[in-house]
């Protein structure tokens, strides 16, 4: 496992070399407690997130992006609730 710290500063390639090279030794050592394969490290993934950001069909800052994610098709109009079609929005 590697920590957060390991992959920002970019010594998570140089732990998981160390790291083959251990489980390479130990596999020299005694190959038969390695029934199945020679033991590798695991890969680094290619990323990693706590709150994955949502793929827009647009930039963030069109206006047609706004209106998408908000549920409308024109700017004061809601689509798709029981308000529709009550007209655009008193403000």
């Amino acid at each position: 496992m590697l920590t957060p710290a390991d992959v920002h500063h970019g010594r998570a390639e140089q732990i998981t070399s160390a790291r083959a090279a251990v489980l390479g030794s130990a596999y020299t050592a005694h190959p038969e407690r390695f029934v199945r394969k020679h033991p590798e490290p695991p890969q680094l993934p290619d990323a990693a997130w706590i709150n994955k950001p949502l793929d827009l069909p647009e930039p963030v800052g069109s206006a047609n992006a706004f209106m998408q994610l908000a549920g409308t098709d024109e700017p004061g109009r809601q689509v798709g609730h029981v308000g529709a079609a009550c007209g655009p929005r008193r403000r």
